[in-house]
């Protein structure tokens, strides 16, 4: 496979948008389903993107998410704590996947893709319907939003590794 320029920024759009759509992830759903079909295609064209490029990118996104955590203490509001909560997973997969040592493996990175689409497709179908809880759907139809979550975290530990990977393997053992 090529390793162009436009397979290595859509390797590194991929990651960053999905932990941006992290503070939301109900709106911002579509944001994480875009991010990680542009990560698999970019796993699919072979992009290995220089780590430190994404490394940036994910500094900027945790000051940001430092300074909503900062919004949420100075305004005595609790609810700022979830996105803040969310952001901060996504990057700790991000980074864990980066730091692993195993190699990446292109099928979890597009197994954990269509894990996302279908759930996200399930989460706003039925919200569409009127959610879960009193008078709406039953609290077992959330199974169906399940996987969402799961390939989410998924994808942002499998692209790492593929990231991680490509950078370990550019450096020459010694």
């Amino acid at each position: 496979m090529m390793n162009s320029i436009w397979a290595r920024i859509l390797v590194i759009a991929g990651p960053l948008l999905m932990v941006l759509g992290a503070v939301d992830p109900l709106e911002g759903s579509i944001a994480i389903g875009v991010g990680a079909v542009l990560g698999s295609l970019g796993v699919r064209l072979g992009g290995r993107p220089d780590k430190r490029i994404l490394l940036w990118g994910l500094t900027v996104i945790g000051v940001l998410s430092l300074l909503l955590l900062f919004r949420a203490a100075t305004a005595r509001q609790p609810m700022l704590l979830i996105p803040f909560g969310l952001v901060a997973l996504s990057l700790l997969m991000l980074w864990w996947g980066l730091r692993r040592g195993a190699p990446a493996d292109r099928t979890c990175v597009y197994g954990s893709t269509g894990l996302i689409c279908f759930g996200v497709a399930a989460m706003w179908v039925l919200s569409a319907y009127g959610g879960f809880g009193e008078g709406a759907l039953s609290w077992w139809w959330a199974l169906l939003v399940l996987p969402f979550p799961v390939g989410w975290l998924r994808h942002l530990f499998s692209i790492g590794r593929w990231i991680g990977e490509g950078a370990d393997a550019a450096t020459p053992a010694a």
